[in-house]
């Protein structure tokens, strides 16, 4: 069993990836950097914000936080049949 510790003096056993994921994303500090580049995405992509999602920033990351960000992002537009912007503007 490996062990792994935040930055603080809390000690967490980690043993398989999820857990090892929601260490280094810290769950109850969601991770600022990544939702804003999510946001950036989204935004980008779809037309949408984080907020339009409905979901919270750690269901999201339990959703979909073994994810890269590109991926995380093309699944949540499959499972809610998302239409990209530039599908629209080239009508695809």
């Amino acid at each position: 069993m490996e062990e792994l510790t935040s930055s603080g003096d809390v000690t967490y056993n980690a043993t398989d990836y999820k857990s090892q994921l929601a260490l280094i994303m810290n769950f109850d500090e969601p991770n600022n950097e990544y939702f804003e580049l999510l946001n950036q995405k989204l935004e980008q992509t779809y037309c949408i914000n984080f907020d339009d999602t409905g979901y919270t920033d750690n269901e999201w990351l339990a959703r979909f936080g073994d994810l890269s960000l590109d991926d995380a992002v093309s699944e949540y537009a499959k499972k809610y049949d998302l239409t990209s912007l530039k599908d629209i503007l080239l009508g695809t």
